[in-house]
């Protein structure tokens, strides 16, 4: 008989909440507390653990599903990043690299399926405020069109469905901070989302179709076995399954620690600024840049410019402290996001909302966005982990 894994949780509770997170009147859930035996449990409520719950509820209804979270709904890496569906499009290079041109194919249209389902699940939820595109991918500099044209040659070669739009400094001033940018890419089904509200829409959704949600139910240890033996501050459960979906967290398990690393990233906004946006960026639509760490800027409901950037540190032996999501004035620590883009921002006053940690692969150490999985919004099924060839 196999030995049983038992897995150690780290305390996550006490992390300060996000920009998103303060937004809106958040749902609430009961704390789990007594003895209970379930189908399937799951740790972590964010975009990963609760479509995964909702998903497995409406394939198999009589299943009994919990979902176990240590803080509050949208406090964790779910509810701190940038917002930005922009699909996988314009990772096809990527993907193509990695598991080949029919697999990279397949991988981006199965991205604008989820991309479908979020905007279906958003139109009874008004609060996740969907923003339609295009999201630009754009050069700023003569040597960063090379990276512009790569990449859209990989998007025709594989795909050549109207997904991209190449664009010219004329088209690309109607839509972001006019005569920065000499060349991009358009992508036209991207969009914009609050992703606090966005992750409250799937806990209520998922409460709705019987899912049990339980808020601030940390996780002490697990052992998975035949089964899962799992001890929480407040009670005990004992699991047919147990799915781990604690993104970044995740890092610190044996299977993973030489794979993965944890990576840190930060936002920064400014305070509302509509008259100076109505002057300096009119078009209001969201861009990243083509810089080898992803840097983002776009414009959020109440008028603020909001920066992102992937540009952080990577952590010591993947441990992740309250330090990773402290809140520093903008340009203080290592890792802020640029302004450069949009350097009328300097004119009003900066209020740093943060950081927080991803997970990466650890050869290259590549970033794969701001926060975790920011710019892949689009992949529920696979939110807070990163692909990777095992060593």
């Amino acid at each position: 008989m196999a030995k049983a894994l038992e897995i150690s949780f780290p305390d996550v509770t006490c992390f300060p909440r996000s920009y998103w997170a303060m937004q809106g009147t958040p749902p609430h859930f009961p704390t789990f507390g007594g003895t209970r035996t379930l189908d399937v449990a799951i740790a972590g409520a964010g975009y990963l653990g609760l479509w995964t719950a909702l998903l497995l509820k409406r394939q198999a209804p009589h299943l009994e599903i919990a979902v176990l979270e240590a803080q509050g709904i949208a406090d964790g890496p779910s509810g701190r990043n940038g917002g930005l569906a922009e699909g996988f499009w314009g990772k096809l290079p990527l993907l193509e690299s990695a598991f080949g041109t029919d697999e990279a194919l397949t991988i981006a249209l199965a991205g604008d399926e989820c991309a479908a389902t979020i905007r279906a699940l958003s139109r009874n939820y008004p609060d996740t405020g969907i923003e339609d595109g295009p999201l630009g991918f754009v050069a700023n500099h003569d040597w960063q069109c090379a990276a512009v044209a790569s990449r859209f040659a990989a998007i025709e070669r594989i795909a050549d469905q109207g997904n991209a739009e190449r664009a010219g400094p004329e088209k690309l001033s109607r839509l972001f901070p006019p005569g920065r940018f000499v060349d991009g890419i358009l992508y036209p089904a991207a969009f914009s989302i609050q992703p606090a509200a966005l992750v409250r829409a799937l806990a209520t959704e998922a409460a709705k179709a019987g899912v049990e949600i339980h808020e601030r139910s940390a996780i002490v240890l697990a052992r998975l076995g035949d089964g899962a033996d799992i001890v929480l501050k407040g009670g005990a459960i004992r699991a047919r399954h147990f799915v781990q979906a604690t993104g970044a967290w995740t890092s610190h398990l044996p299977f993973f620690k030489n794979r993965l690393t944890n990576f840190s990233s930060h936002i920064c906004l400014t305070e509302p600024i509509p008259g100076l946006l109505d002057v300096a960026w009119p078009g209001r639509k969201p861009f990243y840049d083509a810089r080898p760490f992803i840097n983002y800027l776009r414009v959020t409901k109440d008028q603020r410019v909001m920066a992102g950037s992937g540009s952080g540190s990577p952590s010591f032996r993947n441990r992740i402290t309250v330090s990773d999501f402290r809140i520093l004035p903008y340009g203080s620590g290592r890792g802020a996001p640029s302004m450069h883009s949009f350097p009328e921002a300097r004119m009003s006053r900066s209020i740093h909302a943060g950081a927080g940690r991803s997970t990466s692969p650890v050869t290259g150490c590549r970033s794969w966005g701001p926060f975790p999985m920011a710019h892949t919004i689009l992949e529920p099924a696979s939110r807070g982990m990163v692909s990777f060839r095992p060593a």
